[in-house]
């Protein structure tokens, strides 16, 4: 069975270094987890050209600092290139943003079997959006197919940005889960979203916490779930100045979706 490094708050010096690439060339690891590490570039670049050399790893976690500056995103780009067996790559809490977006996008969607992508908290704004809705629009020339999309905390993406990812959605076939919890969504882009999702045939589950949505947004995408989308499940809008009776409604239509595809 294959084994799993995680290593969180510590510092990775050259024998955590070396340990890591032996058991990436050996391929005796799926999961590596580096969260919140103190680990220098040459340590960082090290492990990225073992990536290449992996076959066995699936789920990447690189969340809290460790992607802290173009050079680390462009070496992380070229890992990810050379292994294609990755399928969740988390990047939560990087400073990476739009410049460091256009860069990882290029080698994600190349990528075949990444389904699972954690951005949030990455000082995202609309022009990195834009970079990473050419993820999620239709394209022959594109190999990855996204189920999973976390964008939580990227308050720099306007209402221009949701305006291209409501667009985006409503043309992809794949996503089925989408956090966006903790932006600056408001009703506007709530009634984005309600347009996207009378389109939108995959979404199962959308996350919209904290992100300054009221009664006016609520209608909206209850209206667009009632009246469109039959395959939603669950919305979130915890922490939202969303009256009780229109959660009401809101749960019941999504009931509705559950039970209709549970018979269909």
């Amino acid at each position: 069975m294959l084994g799993s490094v995680q290593i969180s708050g510590e510092e990775i010096g050259d024998i955590e270094t070396n340990d890591i690439c032996l058991s990436l060339r050996q391929n005796s690891i799926r999961l590596l987890a580096i969260r919140g590490c103190r680990i220098q570039d040459k340590n960082y670049r090290q492990i990225m050209e073992c990536l290449k050399e992996n076959s066995s790893l699936s789920h990447l976690n690189l969340n809290l600092g460790i992607v802290k500056s173009k050079e680390r995103v462009i070496w992380l780009a070229e890992g990810i290139k050379g292994n294609t067996g990755i399928g969740t790559l988390l990047l939560h809490g990087n400073s990476i943003g739009d410049e460091g977006l256009s860069i990882l996008v290029p080698a994600i969607e190349k990528h075949p079997n990444l389904i699972n992508l954690d951005l949030g908290d990455c000082h995202i704004g609309d022009d990195g959006l834009s970079a990473l809705c050419n993820l999620v629009k239709p394209s022959n020339k594109r190999t990855s197919q996204l189920q999973e999309v976390t964008l939580t905390g990227n308050r720099d993406i306007t209402q221009s940005g949701w305006a291209q990812l409501a667009m985006a959605l409503a043309h992809y076939t794949h996503v089925t889960k989408l956090y966006l919890d903790y932006n600056n969504i408001g009703d506007f882009g709530a009634g984005l979203l309600a347009v996207s999702l009378s389109s939108c045939k995959s979404l199962k589950y959308i996350d919209l916490e904290g992100c300054g949505i009221t009664d006016a947004g609520a209608e909206l995408l209850c209206d667009a779930i009632e009246s469109y989308n039959v395959t939603l499940h669950d919305l979130n809008l915890a922490q939202n100045e969303v009256s009780d009776e229109i959660v009401k409604e809101l749960k019941e239509c999504l009931q509705e979706n559950k039970t209709n595809n549970y018979y269909s």
